[in-house]
């Protein structure tokens, strides 16, 4: 895991590097959700990662545990999300392995509003973040 034992103490992320850190988790999300998209587009399969804590965007999240009571209900709320979001990326697959087109539009539609969802999620926690920075406070 890239991250893990960076908010144990060792080396201890400053609240920047931790919103660097958000942004390039939302950008992986992004592409993930992107391939998802022209799969069911094209009705062709593409190479996936379909497991939600092996996916770049599921190795950001869960090397990184916040506590900060502020964040902490937003940021574990990501969980169950990211979760549904990727079950969406297996029926995409299988509607298109069994041709079924508008299945596999129904299905991305669900995963984009799911996507929806995380990325709201994370805003709120890089507010959440700038608004704590302005304040003075480390949330690692």
């Amino acid at each position: 895991l890239l991250y893990k034992g960076m908010n144990t103490g060792i080396t201890m992320l400053t609240n920047q590097e931790l919103i660097e850190i958000l942004e390039s988790a939302k950008q992986a999300h992004k592409d993930w959700a992107g391939k998802v998209s022209s799969m069911a587009d094209q009705m062709k399969i593409l190479p996936l990662q379909l497991d939600p804590n092996k996916c770049a965007f599921g190795h950001f999240y869960s090397a990184i545990s916040i506590e900060h009571p502020s964040i902490k209900p937003d940021w574990d709320a990501i969980d169950d999300v990211h979760s549904n979001f990727h079950t969406y990326g297996h029926k995409v697959i299988d509607s298109i392995k069994n041709s079924r087109i508008e299945e596999a539009e129904k299905f991305y539609a669900n995963a984009e509003e799911l996507s929806h969802q995380i990325f709201g999620l994370l805003d709120k926690v890089e507010k959440s973040i700038d608004t704590l920075s302005q304040k003075g406070e480390k949330i690692l």
